[in-house]
C-alpha cells in the first residue's frame, strides 16, 4: 500500500523539512514505501534509505522496529540511515557526512 502523501506533507516534522535541505543533489523520494514501512527519504542513486528517529524512539520497541527496518533494507539492497531529529538541528555537517 502506497503512503498517502498529502498526508504525511501536512504532518511532516521540521526535522524532515531540514533534512530535505541537506540532502546531495541527487533524485530523492519522500515517504518510500518499504514493506510495512515508511521511510523519510530514498536517494535513488547511493541507495540509502533515511528513517529519521525522534526523541519517543528511545525505548526498546523502538529499537525491534529500527531491526526489522534494516533488515528489510538490506533485503532490498539498500542501506538504512538512521538520524536523530536533534542531530538534524545540532550537527548537520555531520548529517551530510553521514549520507555521503
Amino acid at each position: 500500500m502506497e503512503p498517502d502523501e498529502q498526508y504525511l506533507r501536512m504532518h511532516e516534522s521540521a526535522a524532515h523539512t531540514k533534512l530535505r535541505g541537506l540532502l546531495p543533489p541527487e533524485p530523492v523520494q519522500e515517504f518510500y514505501a518499504l514493506g510495512e514501512f515508511v521511510a523519510d527519504f530514498y536517494l535513488e542513486e547511493s541507495k540509502i534509505i533515511i528513517m529519521i528517529l525522534d526523541e519517543t524512539h528511545d525505548h526498546t520497541d523502538s529499537y525491534h522496529l529500527e531491526k526489522n527496518f534494516a533488515d528489510e533494507a538490506e533485503k532490498n539492497n539498500l542501506r538504512p540511515v538512521f538520524i536523530e531529529e536533534t542531530e538534524i538541528f545540532q550537527d548537520p555537517e555531520r548529517v551530510v557526512e553521514r549520507l555521503n
